[in-house]
C-alpha cells in the first residue's frame, strides 16, 4: 500500500515542504474528526 508522501510525489507537484506539511495535518485528522463527529476530505489538484 501505498504511503500519503508516495501518493503525492506521483500525482501531485507539491514540493518536499508541502507534502510534510500535508503529512502533518492529516496526521491530527483523525482526533479532528472524532471531536468533530465528522468525516474529513481532502481535495487536491492533480499535476495532469
Amino acid at each position: 500500500m501505498a504511503t500519503l508522501p508516495e501518493l503525492a510525489r506521483a500525482h501531485s507537484d507539491l514540493d518536499e515542504v508541502r507534502i510534510t506539511h500535508l503529512q502533518n495535518l492529516v496526521s491530527v485528522w483523525g482526533l479532528l474528526a472524532d471531536l468533530s463527529f465528522a468525516d474529513l476530505v481532502l481535495y487536491a489538484r492533480d499535476s495532469r
